[in-house]
């Protein structure tokens, strides 16, 4: 008996009922026009929410708690790191790992060159001669040990990552020893998330002893809302990712410093103050605050986490020898808005924005992401970074809807 095929889906087939009405019968509120959806101020609603004594004092610190901090650490690198400080290398030196021809792994000084893991190995050379290359180790045939044989074969060699791991398993033991109370999850062999809430809490009651009770007169007992923070000074090894992005340069044409001035091809050059003021102006309907120097209770949990995430990241560079990055962040927003695509809840993970925010300013720093923040940093973002949602699916989401970010 001859086996049935399945017939070829065509390209033109109707999407099933359900996916189209989901895509196509979007609550009006939601979708205008070919799948836009319009920001609304209570889209940041939830960006600053009033903290409260009962807030401070819960004993049950879930993924809603307005206090809650997570960080996601990356070791800079990895795979040449270990190399690197196997071997006793200098870290300015070029290095990078190679597998069979390929390279896995490339350090900051040879990207400086160009090299990147798309690369062959014999590419990696001509772009810089006096490359450092490091075959990763593998298990040879007749051994049970693996280790860094001269030119090893794919048909008598294995490939072991084991050294790898056993780093890793050091670097993820040092954050459980300098973070008492805290959760720390791997995310993968050189990436940590970390959850700063329980010890930022204690931490916080005990340089605000103030905190630690109710006052008497507090009008609405535990849900009386907390004081206002102090100044914060922030460790000077973070970056504070900036509330509102850099104005746009002065134009050097003569004349076009005024609001009004022309292009040649009629289009209108608006002034750097011209533009400040409407910045501001969006940022005030959109319910964000304007000014940068604005300090909640948020900031000051992210201050707090941002010093023991630095002590950390020396404790590892100095014992272990590798270098870190990291970003942290508060909670965040049940519904965010990226350009004119909406995200639903899946927003609502710390570790959502912690991944996007993961590269910036690397190598050996960290980053912080104030709630404040998060708007004018995810505007612009393209949203096929997002999780998922690259490739095809990121693909036919563009196409669909008429957005890139």
């Amino acid at each position: 008996m001859s086996k049935s095929r399945l017939p070829k889906a065509s390209a033109s087939a109707p999407r099933p009922s359900h996916i189209a009405s989901s895509l196509h019968h979007a609550p009006s509120s939601l979708w205008k026009g070919k799948g836009r959806a319009t920001p609304s101020s209570s889209d940041y609603d939830d960006l600053n929410p009033i903290i409260t004594y009962r807030h401070l004092h819960a004993h049950n610190l879930g993924v809603k708690d307005p206090l809650r901090v997570v960080a996601l650490c990356d070791s800079d690198a990895f795979y040449a790191a270990c190399e690197r400080v196997r071997l006793g290398l200098d870290p300015e030196e070029p290095l990078v790992v190679q597998q069979w021809d390929m390279l896995i792994a490339v350090n900051y000084p040879a990207r400086a060159f160009g090299i990147s893991r798309m690369d062959r190995a014999s590419e990696a050379r001509k772009r810089c001669p006096q490359v450092r290359m490091v075959h990763v180790a593998t298990y040879k045939e007749g051994e049970k040990e693996p280790g860094y044989w001269a030119n090893p074969d794919t048909l008598t060699h294995k490939v072991s990552l084991d050294h790898y791991r056993r780093e890793s398993t050091k670097i993820i033991q040092m954050f459980k020893e300098g973070l008492p109370g805290g959760e720390i999850e791997r995310a993968s062999i050189d990436e940590a998330f970390i959850d700063f809430t329980r010890p930022v809490r204690e931490e916080l009651l005990k340089r605000y002893p103030y905190l630690a009770q109710v006052p008497h007169d507090a009008p609405d007992g535990k849900d009386s809302p907390l004081p206002p923070p102090p100044p914060i000074v922030w460790n000077e090894k973070s970056v504070v990712i900036p509330i509102k992005p850099p104005p746009p340069e002065k134009p050097k044409e003569e004349g076009d410093a005024e609001g009004g001035a022309q292009t040649d091809e009629g289009q209108e050059v608006v002034s750097v103050e011209k533009a400040e003021e409407v910045e501001a102006e969006e940022d005030e309907e959109e319910g964000v605050e304007a000014d940068d120097d604005a300090c909640t209770w948020h900031d000051v949990a992210l201050s707090i986490a941002a010093e023991l995430m630095a002590q950390i990241r020396h404790d590892i560079h100095t014992k272990l020898g590798y270098t870190t990055s990291a970003v942290r962040l508060s909670r965040y927003a049940q519904w965010a808005p990226i350009s004119y695509m909406r995200m639903s809840r899946v927003l609502r993970e710390n570790k959502f924005l912690a991944k996007l925010t993961a590269s910036y300013r690397k190598p050996q720093s960290q980053s912080v992401l104030r709630n404040a923040a998060i708007p004018a940093y995810l505007r612009p973002m393209p949203f096929q970074k997002i999780r998922f949602l690259g490739g095809k699916l990121g693909k036919a989401l563009a196409e669909e809807y008429d957005v890139s970010t």
